[in-house]
């Protein structure tokens, strides 16, 4: 029996969903059964909603951690370069890959567990405070973040209530301060399956690797990353498991898959477990459809967070604000959560017993419940479809220009919840055909008015600002208005419809 290590358990992960076509998959589904947790690419620099979804539903099955892998949108670069980006768009962008890659892991049965950047995005936000502040700005309160240690962004995500993970790369040689050497240097990209599985050894006996230079550095970390793009990456992570659990090592992953986590909260600095509440109605019958499911996670004295399952953000959201009266000051619907804040200090606790009996019998399709919509305002936004990728929209799915337009205008759409700026609201409705990944090259500017498509949404936007959304057409109708009671045109639950003009 190997001796007890002097580190006695690490999670294993690696990058997936970055290589395209059926060759790339396999490998990342060999990959999937060799590591604990999955940093998986959400279309910045690499994958879609297909490759998310498949990836993600491998790694429920084999029990891996998935984690959101986002990047500086840069396909072309494969986010390898630093983009001169405003913190504010940065964020935005992070927000939208962290958001596509939850629903995807949501409809696989799973969740994404942690934060990791990737790329230059990771080596910017480990040394630059502005940069580590945009991705954690886009990352949900008390997700867990992984990370070298002892750098920015490790230093503003704990500073931030986010548990660090630290990792270490098993493929990589790293400066004598503990930072991986740049690429492009010679000896930076370790290839030999044997010495990184030797290298890991020694250093789960003794905590240190031997530096790019020859010395020993100490290096804390909870998780080792192996790229899947270096050669051989599936050969020596077989490799690296065998030896990792040959040295007396449990693998395990790092985040809690359940989000049961102590957090300190950024604006009170209280302390309170999240996620501990899970609410929902007794198991259905197997012909039924699923239970609904909310997680409560208490944010400081007068707020909780609420994570959905199978509930529509926007009937969430309405649902609270009749259950829980008029201390409820505001509900915030997102992709996946709705923030409830109120006027005085209230417990996770208290708000599930006055959820509790009005989850009932909520679904994520709206129009299927006898409740009625969530909301009853409904308006009808006039276009003129003359966008920019409209042609290619319609080349792409082999159907016609005016076709694509009939599709686009003969749904009804719902207003699922705001996010990337203000007044851009996601609604959701959008044919299954005009679902089409987002551009692989955004645009630096898109006009105020656009009306575009991208995932499972529709959208308008309502100024200018940067965005891969294809483009069908625009429209006159204002969007948001700061001076306007309320500021947006549409609300959360309301049914929008377009018309051709």
């Amino acid at each position: 029996m190997a001796a007890t290590p002097r580190i006695e358990w690490v999670d294993l992960s690696s990058d997936v969903g970055e290589r395209p076509g059926a060759a790339g998959m396999a490998e990342d589904f060999a990959l999937l059964e060799v590591i604990t947790s999955a940093n998986v690419a959400c279309g910045g620099h690499a994958g879609d909603r297909r490759s998310m979804r498949t990836i993600c539903e491998v790694a429920v099955g084999n029990g891996v951690a998935i984690g959101a892998q986002v990047s500086y949108v840069d396909r072309e670069g494969f986010g390898r370069r630093r983009l001169n980006i405003a913190p504010a768009t940065l964020t935005e962008q992070l927000r939208e890959q962290w958001g596509e890659l939850a629903e995807e892991a949501g409809s696989a049965g799973g969740q994404v567990a942690y934060m990791r950047p990737h790329g230059a995005l990771y080596n910017a936000a480990l040394v630059d405070a502005e940069v580590a502040t945009a991705v954690l700005d886009a990352t949900p309160p008390g997700t867990p973040v992984l990370c070298l240690a002892g750098t920015v962004l490790a230093e503003l995500a704990t500073r931030r209530g986010h548990p660090v993970a630290p990792e270490i790369f098993a493929d990589r040689a790293v400066t004598d301060a503990g930072l991986l050497v740049p690429r492009g240097t010679p000896g930076a990209v370790l290839e030999d399956p044997d010495h990184v599985a030797d290298r890991l050894a020694e250093w789960l006996r003794t905590g240190h690797l031997t530096s790019h230079s020859g010395t020993q550095v100490a290096v804390a970390a909870r998780s080792i990353c192996l790229h899947s793009d270096t050669p051989g990456a599936v050969a020596a992570a077989r490799k690296l498991r065998e030896t990792l659990v040959a040295a007396g090592a449990a693998l395990r992953p790092f985040a809690d898959t359940s989000r049961r986590q102590e957090t300190t909260d950024s604006a009170s600095g209280i302390r309170a477990t999240q996620a501990a509440t899970r609410v929902g109605t007794p198991p259905a019958a197997a012909d039924a459809k699923p239970s609904p499911q909310i997680r409560i996670s208490q944010y400081g004295e007068r707020a909780v967070l609420v994570d959905l399952e199978g509930i529509a953000a926007a009937r969430l959201a309405d649902t609270a604000r009749q259950a829980l009266g008029p201390d409820l000051l505001d509900s915030v619907p997102a992709a996946t959560c709705v923030l409830l804040r109120f006027g005085t200090p209230i417990g996770a606790s208290t708000v599930e017993s006055l959820l509790l009996p009005h989850v009932r019998g909520l679904g994520q399709d709206a129009e299927s419940t006898d409740e009625g919509p969530v909301n009853t305002a409904s308006i009808t936004i006039d276009v003129r479809y003359d966008g920019a990728d409209l042609a290619e929209v319609a080349e792409t799915l082999d159907i016609s220009v005016e076709e694509v337009i009939e599709l686009h205008t003969q749904a009804t759409y719902r207003v699922a919840f705001f996010g990337f700026s203000p007044g851009f609201a996601y609604l959701t409705g959008l044919p299954s055909i005009l679902q089409l990944p987002r551009r692989t090259t955004p645009r630096t500017a898109v006009p105020a008015g656009a009306v575009a498509v991208a995932s499972a949404y529709t959208a308008v936007y309502p100024r200018s600002s940067p965005g891969g959304w294809h483009l069908l057409g625009h429209t006159d109708a204002q969007m948001f208005d700061a001076d306007r009671n309320p500021p947006t045109l549409i609300v959360p639950g309301s049914t929008v419809r377009f018309r051709p003009v």
